[in-house]
């Protein structure tokens, strides 16, 4: 695969139509010639110091150096300035490498030409990508494996980056002709703390400008052999007839996670429909459940709905697995019958959204030899002015600081709705754990002891706590191995901005750790900047991203109620708009987990003949009515047809129609008057069809 793209992206950047006057590769190296390793492919050839050797590539046909320990790479880049003065402030960066350990930190590149400085781009210890003043991504390398990298950035407005064509942290923007803007000269590889170790490189790319996410997925990556999750997919989407679709879960993936929560399932509709009622059930031998309608202009959440986009032939039907079943069957109707329908997607977010808003708080107990951990109280204001917003919050629990009294009031705070509870360990320790198992599967035990979780956390008599907290920002090798086999789903650390998906980690058995998009609070990583808040939200919003909310309840109330009025005003910014998904930070990953694990079988072939209904008349709808009913009916054939309502006592009340029909659906309407254009009394009536042979009659109920 690299050597497909080595051979081909200079040639599609050269030949591509509507080049600016300035190219956008600059500069490129490829480290193939032994005999001259610093040489260029485009640009100028880089000047060594210290050692380097020439090594394996990622595959057979390729080459690759490795840059010894203290030794860097000095490279002028040939960029324009482009801020205020003689700095360059957009570029972008991308590195293919492989990194032989990951107990070490890494630096890629460096901005002090004299290497007096920190770097502005590492790999730490964990794996984790990025600086302290951007911010660094969830772990995402690990050893012995080759990543292509990339930094997009435009200082003042983004500072991005990318493994493998994906982003994995909208890193905080620099200031412009500051820290992060480029001098003539460049050093790769570079810094001053001996945070400069070994790293085979096969190729370095330098851009003119802040390539976007779809430039920079075109440039693809590696397969990462070993490191997906190989297995196969466990939600299969089949078809029972061209009507019906049927989607089966693993019953081991089901009672390990309870998939109560609904996920939307994207599908396509005959052109030109309208007024169709959607059903679902969780066994063939069920009857059928109508799912509750919703239009664009609804506010709901983690429901079971649908929504029809009649003009785009889309319904987008969010329903949940049942407890007592690993099926769920749907079918749509017009009214009269079935219609075709085929299973598109699963949406990336619940019902469609077009961005994510979830939230969460560390540090509930009541008592410790921390201050931070006296926060009962204001964790329960703190819910309650969520649950106004009607915001859900992920509540992490120190469960040994947790008297009887405090297990009340989360189990109140449970019970009044959009809190999830997870755990925050057993002692908070800052780590390494002195027991690992207690304060990752003790916590989690705690939390089943002390608290019965909503329906939503259930599946008959299991329940689920999806989501870790990692205290003190703590995670090694033991931690990420007992939060994978404890079956939590995701492991936030105290790490941002963050706003995108975490890829899952096949070796622990959960997502990657995540972090936040920011804390409102006055302390560590924490802001009560209200316009930074609410503009940061907008900038995740319109990037289609996760906006992620955290907090430490006891220090934002630290200096009373009035105090956080920032915090109350931010909640009122981001909250109950119709084109946002409202969820806890558990479900959030659980619906990921969903989506990213769907087959879907190929559909049944439709038939192109017409099918003849039968003579079916249908429920009114609605029903009970005040006003006016639809009555819908199918003919099998052409035919007279008398259709007429009765009161109870078997009286004639009004005829809605007597007159020859062709054959097909039909409908009218009933307004609740008599024949006299008098409005009937409430009560319940009788609606009757005779059509040639035919005659069928069914009850309404009609209330004043």
């Amino acid at each position: 695969m690299k050597t497909e793209i080595k051979n081909s992206f200079l040639f599609i950047l050269l030949t591509a139509l509507n080049l600016t006057a300035q190219e956008p590769l600059v500069g490129r190296w490829t480290f193939e010639d032994t005999d001259n390793l610093v040489k260029a492919t485009v640009g100028n050839d880089l000047v060594l110091v210290g050692s380097h050797s020439s090594v394996s590539g990622p595959d057979a046909e390729n080459r690759a150096i490795n840059i010894g320990i203290g030794s860097y790479y000095i490279c002028q880049h040939n960029i324009p300035p482009n801020g205020n003065g003689e700095k360059v402030n957009e570029f972008t960066i991308v590195m293919d490498v492989k990194f032989n350990q990951t107990s070490v930190w890494y630096t890629l590149y460096q901005t002090d030409v004299l290497n007096q400085t920190d770097g502005e781009w590492f790999v730490d210890r964990s794996g984790k990508m990025g600086v302290h003043a951007t911010g660094y991504s969830s772990p995402v390398i690990t050893a012995n494996k080759w990543y292509r990298l990339a930094i997009a950035v435009k200082n003042g407005e983004r500072y991005d980056y990318y493994v493998n064509g994906n982003p994995v942290l909208r890193g905080q923007p620099g200031v412009i002709d500051d820290r992060f803007s480029l001098e003539p000269t460049v050093l790769l590889f570079a810094d001053d703390n001996q945070e400069d170790n070994s790293v085979d490189v096969s190729e370095i790319r330098i851009y003119s400008q802040a390539l976007f996410d779809d430039e920079i997925d075109e440039l693809g990556g590696f397969d990462q052999s070993g490191t997906t999750d190989e297995s196969d997919p466990f939600l299969t989407v089949d078809y029972l007839s061209e009507h019906e679709l049927r989607l089966v879960l693993d019953n081991e993936i089901h009672d390990n996670y309870g998939f109560v929560y609904p996920v939307t399932y994207k599908i396509d509709i005959h052109a030109n429909s309208s007024d169709l009622i959607t059903y679902i059930r969780y066994s063939t031998s069920e009857s059928w459940q109508q799912v509750e309608e919703k239009q664009s202009s609804d506010f709901f959440n983690g429901i079971e709905a649908v929504r029809f986009d009649y003009s785009a032939g889309l319904a987008f039907v969010s329903a949940a697995f049942s407890s007592a079943s690993d099926s769920l069957f749907i079918k749509i109707s017009d009214g009269i019958q079935e219609i075709p329908i085929s299973f598109l997607d699963i949406c990336k977010y619940y019902d469609d959204r077009k961005a994510v808003v979830t939230a969460s708080a560390d540090d509930w107990a009541d008592s410790g030899d921390q201050t931070w951990y006296q926060s009962d109280e204001a964790f329960q204001i703190t819910c309650r002015q969520f649950r106004k917003h009607k915001l859900w919050l992920t509540c992490g629990i120190i469960t040994q600081y947790c008297g009887s009294e405090t297990w009340q009031h989360i189990q109140t705070q449970l019970d009044s709705g959009y809190v999830e509870a997870c755990s925050h360990s057993r002692t908070h320790s800052y780590g390494p754990y002195e027991d690992p198992e207690g304060e990752i599967a003790g916590s989690k035990q705690d939390i089943f002891d002390n608290l019965d979780l909503p329906l939503l956390f259930k599946k008959h008599d299991l329940e689920y706590v999806y989501t870790w907290l990692a205290p003190a920002h703590y995670y090694d090798e033991i931690v990420n191995t007992l939060v994978g086999a404890e079956k939590y789903l995701v492991n936030r650390l105290y790490n941002w901005p963050y706003d995108i998906f975490s890829d899952w980690n096949p070796a622990a058995g959960y997502y990657f750790p995540i972090g936040m998009s920011r804390e409102v609070s006055p302390i560590w990583e924490g802001t009560t900047d209200l316009d930074d808040l609410n503009s940061y939200f907008d900038i995740v919003v319109d990037k289609g991203g996760i906006y992620h909310v955290m907090t430490h309840p006891y220090f934002l109330l630290e200096n009373g109620f009035n105090a956080a009025q920032y915090a109350w005003d931010h909640l009122d910014y981001i909250s109950q708009k119709n084109d946002i998904w409202y969820v806890c930070l558990g479900h959030l990953y659980l619906y990921h987990y969903l989506k990213e694990n769907v087959a879907v079988a190929t559909s049944v072939t439709k038939s192109e003949d017409k099918i003849t209904p039968e003579l079916m008349l249908l429920q009114n709808y609605p029903n009970p009515f005040n006003s006016q009913t639809v009555i819908k009916y199918a003919l099998p054939k052409a035919c007279h047809v008398s259709l007429k309502i009765y009161n109870m006592l078997g009286k004639e009340v009004r005829v809605l129609v007597n007159d020859p029909q062709a054959d097909g659906n039909k409908s009218v309407v009933w307004d609740g008057k008599d024949n006299s254009g008098e409005m009937v009394t409430s009560g319940a009536y009788i609606y009757k069809i005779e059509a040639g042979k035919f005659n069928q009659s069914n009850i309404m109920m009609f209330i004043k």
